[in-house]
């Protein structure tokens, strides 16, 4: 029955809408996904602070040597605090392709752990999103399970005449109608005991399955634009906020670096 639908897979099950329904019925596990897949970058944007800072900052304590004027720090803490976040979130997904400068190469942070990143993503998905029973029960619940239930009964009733060696006889004993009675039992019982069914063979549809291994190679197959597009829209979404908060923080701290150097605010 599986051989039968492989032709044709969006026939029997929706993919989209079964993976969408199992994040939206624990919206936890999307973020876990993405701070395991994204551990080393989100550690990157917490600590690049001290090193931009720093250098931002050597320019900052230059201007105020030059003009001492109080409105001065809290304009370039501003302008510190937001570049400093806005740099470390570009560097993360650029530039795209590698690319040499001054004897180093420069690349995407994200895009340079491609393959230990594919890795970690397929095993997380393969464990807990692809699972043969997640697919399973979105085969036999999702919206195209009508087309499933139509092969299901098909191939049942295959089985029956394969293990039946022959209809004729059979049909002979217990008449045509009671043999065809007889398969659409059977089919009900099937259909009653799918979902029980379905824990047994899990395991081995499982492995079977493998689809942790397709899904590294496949992965580790996207070009680096294609690969930044799985994470960067995370980040994109929230760019602008996490730079305004540091034009908002440098703000604050210069406010106080004017007041310990002045002893007034204003």
């Amino acid at each position: 029955m599986l051989k039968d639908s492989t032709d044709d897979t969006a026939s029997v099950i929706d993919l989209s809408e079964t993976i969408v329904d199992l994040f939206t019925r624990d919206k936890q596990l999307m973020n876990d996904i993405f701070e395991k897949c994204a551990e080393y970058e989100f550690w990157f944007i917490r600590v690049s602070g001290f090193g931009f800072g720093f250098l931002f900052g050597l320019g900052q304590a230059a201007l105020w040597y030059s003009y001492p004027k109080k409105w001065v720090l809290p304009v370039a803490g501003a302008i510190v605090g937001w570049l400093t976040n806005f740099m470390a979130l570009k560097m993360i997904f650029l530039p795209q392709e590698p690319r040499r400068c001054c004897c180093i190469t420069c690349h995407g942070l994200f895009l340079r752990r491609k393959r230990e990143v594919a890795a970690v993503y397929a095993e997380l998905f393969s464990s807990k999103i692809l699972t043969a029973e997640n697919l399973l029960l979105g085969i036999i619940s999702g919206p195209c399970s009508d087309k499933l239930f139509e092969q299901l009964d098909t191939s049942i009733s295959e089985g029956i005449d394969v293990t039946v060696r022959s209809q004729r006889v059979a049909k002979l004993m217990i008449g045509s109608e009671q043999y065809k009675s007889l398969k659409a039992r059977v089919v009900t019982l099937i259909k009653g005991d799918l979902e029980l069914f379905i824990q047994h063979v899990t395991p081995y549809l499982d492995e079977a399955f493998d689809v942790r291994s397709t899904l590294e190679v496949s992965m580790s197959g996207l070009t680096d634009a294609e690969f930044a597009d799985m994470l960067h829209p995370v980040f994109e979404e929230g760019e602008w906020k996490l730079s305004l908060i540091g034009g908002i923080l440098g703000v604050l701290v210069g406010w106080i670096q004017a007041l310990a150097q002045q002893g007034d605010w204003y």
